[in-house]
């Protein structure tokens, strides 16, 4: 049986995953937000679960749980906790778009950081959910798809800098949870939505098994190739047109 810890577990797919990992008969340590969701979830789950409570859009509490745990051994780390609001980037609050930076990527940055002696001895895995958005930035979501676009890259970078540790970056679409309700993202029509049960199901077995980078379904896969070739195509325009400027400037001279 293995030892995890799981943010993000009161709804959508990280309640799915908690579910199955008790089930499995894993031990589990879970960060929720408040003690309600605490009480909660211990009268759910009572065996084998501890529960941590720190809200993870504040720095101060992330740290005080991070000084608490960062002795411990975890075969898995899933960092799935998120955190979202829609709307012109200009008119959302100041807070709003720190919360997001903090719970989606400074949050995460910070629990690998100050566990990273203890992962390493251990050799834990360490999941990071992401989004395909972070390939693909729209309107009304800047911060949220800039805080996804950052989480990958710090998968890339920490997978660079330490080689020898077993990593998952899961970027998904949209899932039918509650998260985007509570985004203010109005949808009438969810047809190109997952089912939470499926796709927390595949985030569980993708957790236990897969490494690398995986989208956890074949047309989300698809997106995500799209937006990356569009995405060099544009970065190859821009470099053709900063040639030619410069050509043109030194024509000029």
């Amino acid at each position: 049986m293995l030892s995890l810890l799981l943010t993000g577990v009161t709804s959508g797919i990280g309640r799915v995953v908690l579910r199955r990992s008790l089930e499995d008969g894993h031990t589990v340590s879970a960060v929720v937000r408040n003690a309600q969701q605490r009480t909660e979830l211990l009268h759910r789950h009572s065996d084998r679960l501890q529960v941590h409570v720190a809200d993870l859009a504040d720095r101060a509490a992330v740290r005080n749980f991070v000084d608490g745990a960062k002795g411990t051994a975890f075969d898995i780390i899933l960092l799935n906790a998120g955190c979202a609001k829609v709307g012109r980037f200009h008119r959302l609050a100041e807070q709003t778009m720190d919360d997001i930076m903090e719970t989606n990527l400074l949050t995460n940055m910070r629990i690998v950081h100050g566990m990273m002696p203890a992962i390493q001895a251990h050799g834990t895995k360490i999941v990071f959910v992401s989004s395909i958005v972070a390939r693909m930035p729209g309107r009304e979501y800047a911060s949220y798809a800039v805080s996804k676009a950052g989480l990958s890259q710090f998968y890339n970078a920490v997978s660079l800098e330490y080689p020898d540790l077993p990593l998952l970056c899961v970027e998904i679409g949209p899932v039918d949870t509650p998260f985007h309700d509570k985004a203010d993202l109005k949808i009438e029509k969810k047809s190109m939505f997952k089912p939470q049960e499926l796709i927390g199901n595949r985030l569980y077995e993708a957790m236990l098994t897969r490494t690398g980078i995986t989208t956890l379904a074949a047309d989300w896969a698809l997106v995500r190739k799209v937006a990356m070739v569009f995405e060099d195509a544009i970065v190859a325009l821009q470099r053709w047109r900063r040639r030619r400027s410069e050509t043109g400037s030194t024509t000029g001279d």
